[in-house]
């Protein structure tokens, strides 16, 4: 069930007003919930640990918000704000994130499985130990991203450009990484060959040396830790 935008604002409102001693709070909370909602102005907002899932914040400015723990599964975030936003342990499965902005945000031990990333710009944002199992990257600007230890397995980034992003130790079992950007990538040795595969330098089960391998990573100027 989707939840109206201004009906959780009141709810929410009612909520911290309950938290206050006596149930007092102060008149200036509901008002800056209104206006938070309404008008999509989330900057800064507090919402750890809350389960706000399936709510529109389609364009919503929620720049360097703090969004914890929280379950926003199937939540629209299309062309919001979230740069600098701290999202990391939260349940964003099958969310839209298309053409939000992500740079600089944490996105750390969140899942993001089958979430709409087409477009976001995500640049040096840290999203490791997140899983991005079958998620959408079309177009994504990953430059520089931490994605250590990351599930990428079945998730597709053609055209993405993901140069300079730190790959060590990421699942990408699976991937489509053909047309991406994936010039001085870090990763580890032991995932040079699959990482070659996902982006379709060499075809699963090719017979090729450590030292061919390596001539190959020297081509596409990855850097090998």
């Amino acid at each position: 069930m989707r939840v109206d935008v201004q009906d959780a604002a009141s709810l929410y409102a009612d909520f911290l007003l309950g938290k206050k001693a006596g149930g007092r709070g102060r008149m200036g909370e509901r008002r800056a919930l209104g206006i938070i909602f309404g008008e999509r102005n989330l900057g800064a907002l507090m919402l750890d640990s809350k389960k706000i899932g399936a709510m529109n914040a389609g364009g919503a400015n929620l720049y360097r918000a703090s969004i914890k723990n929280a379950y926003l599964r199937g939540m629209n975030f299309g062309g919001a704000n979230l740069g600098y936003a701290n999202i990391t342990g939260s349940d964003c499965e099958c969310a839209n994130f298309g053409g939000a902005n992500l740079g600089y945000a944490r996105l750390a031990h969140s899942s993001f499985r089958g979430a709409n990333m087409s477009g976001a710009y995500m640049a040096y944002s840290d999203l490791s130990h997140a899983d991005f199992s079958d998620a959408y990257f079309w177009g994504a600007y990953m430059k520089g991203a931490i994605l250590r230890n990351a599930i990428m397995e079945g998730s597709y980034l053609f055209g993405a450009d993901i140069k300079g992003a730190d790959l060590r130790g990421a699942r990408m079992l699976g991937a489509e990484m053909r047309g991406a950007s994936v010039s001085r990538v870090k990763l580890y040795r032991k995932d040079l060959r699959a990482f070659l595969e996902a982006v379709g330098t060499i075809e699963n089960g090719d017979n090729l040396t450590s030292a061919s391998l390596l001539d190959k990573a020297r081509t596409l100027s990855i850097i090998l830790l």
